[in-house]
């Protein structure tokens, strides 16, 4: 957890959401409710300036120690005729 803390620590500017583990997964579709396994076990959320700025952030991040571990970076766009 140490590990953890000083990755904060060190991003602290950029984070948004510290994020937290996630659990059992529901997949909602036109059939209805099912429980499914999926791969993501946990989020943050990082502001950067880019996308490949964000994915710099998390190089070396103690996640990475896990055995088999990886850390998807997702952009988020803006929603198309939205205006906030």
């Amino acid at each position: 957890m140490d590990a953890w803390m000083a990755w904060m620590k060190k991003n602290e500017n950029a984070l948004v959401d510290m994020g937290a583990p996630l659990g059992k997964t529901k997949r909602v579709t036109a059939a209805g409710v099912a429980t499914v396994r999926n791969d993501v076990t946990g989020y943050t959320i990082v502001e950067a300036e880019s996308h490949d700025a964000a994915a710099a952030m998390l190089v070396g991040h103690p996640h990475l120690n896990m055995p088999g571990a990886y850390i998807d970076v997702l952009a988020v766009t803006p929603i198309p005729g939205l205006q906030t």
